[in-house]
């Protein structure tokens, strides 16, 4: 072996001869590589296309996604709109043929607008991976990209949680009625100094119409259009705000129910999950917990007032290449959702996503969007009932009966 080395230090021919045999294998394996794999280094096609993306997102936190649609060469134009501008301009602009491509809307506005909105009609989202309650709102048609969903929650002050001795909280009214008691406080004038529950009145609940159309509903099950029903409703309702009832706990004197749960005035409030951030942003250093939004333990049927949330594409833009970037956003949509916090949609992802979020999860199953409610006049016909019932119910009943019932529904 040491010959052979000497000789090829000694030996130009050798050398040159062993670079040219290096340079052939070289050659060859290129070759090869070229021939078997070629397939697989394609280039990928160049759209040359701009989608419009109307939405609360922005570009930041949708990245991988914004990657993924430029190594295709599409650009994404990301507008920063509110679902509330969404919702007020969105045919307006659509009708001047200022047309976005893809837009941020609730289940709400997609039953009312379904025929603006182009059907998916490709196979790389799988629809089957989500619940029968998210494609309701579509009449089980792929007529948008499911997000996430809202639903109505309970939530509780840790703190005072601690002080009543309850590690968790019940998940029925029966049961959190009896632990009034452990949370109420009273001032040394019997005026509340701590409320247990923020239920009862009119005009300082929060989510009213949500709360109110949930416990009607739950309360009364299959019974609840009927007209007695409502009177049912009212007297449970309003037992939390009555100074005679062993559960009083509620006064019209005290703020909004989201103000006073971060001032520390309440130790239970009900509102929708994204309603946390709101709270949060009252008090930061409030100890929250989430949990259900009580049922009734006597309630064959369990029902809770869901929202549903969707990328939707507007039939007049550029539906086919809005489509192909929802398709990949699919591949980053677990990751999206962990960033936000939102609660998920796809039933793999639920399965495996925190306690708190997950206890939550579980009434997507149950999930109602009570659009037989003629909310806009309910709601606001609903306040004055509930401020008059205790110190009128005859007046009540003649009202509702005679002018509001016939408008409480949808025809």
């Amino acid at each position: 072996m040491d010959e052979i080395l000497e000789r090829i230090k000694k030996d130009r021919f050798v050398q040159i001869t062993l670079v040219i045999l290096v340079l052939v294998i070289i050659g060859v394996l290129w070759f090869i590589n070229n021939l078997f794999f070629k397939s697989s280094k394609r280039e990928l096609p160049c759209y040359n296309q701009r989608i419009t993306i109307l939405s609360p997102f922005y570009q930041n936190e949708l990245t991988s996604l914004v990657r993924e649609a430029q190594a295709y060469c599409i650009n994404l134009n990301f507008e920063i709109k509110s679902l509330d501008y969404i919702k007020e301009n969105l045919l307006k602009d659509i009708a001047r043929g200022d047309i976005p491509d893809i837009v941020f809307v609730d289940s709400d506005f997609l039953k009312e607008n379904q025929g603006i909105f182009k059907e998916y009609n490709g196979k790389k989202i799988n629809f089957d991976e989500y619940p029968e309650n998210i494609l309701k709102p579509l009449n089980n048609k792929y007529l948008a990209y499911p997000l996430y969903f809202d639903t109505l929650v309970t939530f509780a002050n840790r703190d005072y949680l601690n002080n009543a001795g309850i590690i968790e909280l019940p998940t029925t009214f029966e049961e959190l009625q009896n632990k009034i008691n452990s949370l109420r406080i009273f001032d040394e004038n019997k005026n509340i100094k701590i409320a247990a529950m923020a239920l009862g009145t009119a005009y300082n609940i929060d989510r009213l119409f949500e709360i109110f159309v949930t416990i009607h509903r739950n309360l009364n099950e299959e019974r609840y259009k009927e007209l007695n029903s409502f009177y049912n409703t009212l007297d449970f309702y309003t037992q939390f705000s009555n100074k005679l009832s062993p559960y009083f706990t509620w006064e019209e004197y005290l703020p909004s129910s989201f103000t006073a749960f971060a001032q520390g005035q309440v130790a239970l409030v009900f509102g929708l999950y994204s309603d946390k951030e709101k709270i949060s942003k009252i008090n930061e250093r409030i100890k929250v917990e989430v949990y259900p939004f009580p049922k009734f333990a006597r309630s064959i049927n369990k029902y809770n007032f869901i929202k549903t949330y969707f990328f939707a594409v507007p039939k007049q833009g550029n539906y086919k290449y809005a489509w192909m970037v929802l398709e990949f956003f699919d591949k980053y949509y677990s990751d999206f959702i962990k960033q936000k916090g939102y609660l998920p949609v796809k039933k793999k992802i639920i399965e495996n996503i925190d306690k708190e979020k997950g206890r939550i999860a579980k009434d997507l199953l149950i999930g109602h969007y009570f659009r037989e409610f003629n909310k806009d006049y309910f709601e606001n016909a609903i306040k004055k009932d509930i401020n008059n019932w205790l110190s009128d119910k005859d007046y009540v009943r003649r009202l509702i009966s005679v002018e509001q019932f016939n408008k409480f529904f949808v025809k």
